[in-house]
């Protein structure tokens, strides 16, 4: 793996804490979030359930070595009771559509706990042991999900992704790494043919493989969709598909190229060509 912290030879807490505490709460999903600049959750996603984060007043998220438990993902849920809200509705909405979800930086399980509850079959993948034990108690008590496989990412074993281990059907995949996206990419070299929508954090700020690799997957045949960013006025996702095609990069390589080399960080959505 190239990038970040999955170059390291171990994952671990930097920070010298034996110990990581955690808590228990209840996410309520459907209707307005405690955001005011992003869109509320559509009813039809409406849901209730328990959900494990880290207690992060006793690690308080700021610059340093890395920690498990210094986590933007819990402090965020613990405070306006949602992760991502506008990745989260595109997330449910190809959930719909799926039955096989992939979460390569799986964190403490946000994405793969949902999909559970949507009765996917899910493969988490994550990298640090610690947090992959915390991602796993929320999808396995999460009331959902036939199938359920948590596999810690070994950086010198998990070149590519064997597809025997995926089960059959239609794939939802999401994809953040801080850096090495383009490695899982390949990973998923096995089972691509098999993608109907992936979610990736596009991080130019990381390294110049992005823009390639954007192109990459239009050239596979999917389409490239801008996921809004907070300036967005809230009510642009109510309705989906057709409130995201105002984002789409088009077909033209050479200057999708050139705009994604232009970011810092985006998250994009690409969906197989005819899976809406």
């Amino acid at each position: 793996m190239s990038g970040g912290m999955t170059g390291w030879d171990e994952i671990s807490c930097q920070r010298g804490h034996e110990d990581h505490d955690t808590r228990e709460v209840v996410v309520t999903i459907g209707g307005p979030t405690r955001y005011t600049d992003l869109p509320s959750i559509p009813w039809r996603f409406a849901d209730t359930f328990e959900f494990e984060v880290w207690d992060t007043k006793k690690y308080p998220v700021d610059d340093g070595p890395w920690c498990p438990a210094h986590d933007a993902v819990s402090e965020t849920i613990i405070s306006h009771g949602v992760w991502e809200p506008s990745e989260t509705i595109l997330m449910l909405e190809a959930f719909r559509y799926c039955d096989v979800f992939i979460d390569i930086g799986a964190q403490i399980g946000w994405y793969s706990t949902l999909a559970a509850r949507w009765s996917l079959d899910v493969l988490a993948i994550e990298a640090d042991p610690v947090v992959a034990e915390v991602c796993a108690h929320n999808i396995k008590y999460s009331g959902g999900g036939p199938d359920f496989q948590m596999k810690v990412w070994r950086v010198d074993e998990d070149t590519y992704l064997n597809p025997s281990q995926v089960p059959e059907g239609r794939l939802a995949v999401k994809i953040d790494i801080e850096g090495a996206e383009a490695d899982a990419v390949a990973m998923l070299g096995g089972v691509i043919d098999r993608i109907d929508f992936m979610l990736i954090e596009v991080s130019p700020v990381f390294n110049l493989t992005y823009p390639d690799l954007v192109a990459g997957l239009i050239e596979r045949g999917f389409d490239a969709y801008l996921v809004p960013t907070k300036e967005r006025p809230p009510a642009r996702l109510e309705i989906l598909p057709d409130d995201l095609e105002r984002w789409n990069l088009g077909s033209d390589l050479d200057h999708v190229r050139e705009t994604v080399g232009s970011w810092h960080q985006q998250n994009v959505l690409f969906v197989r060509h005819g899976a809406w």
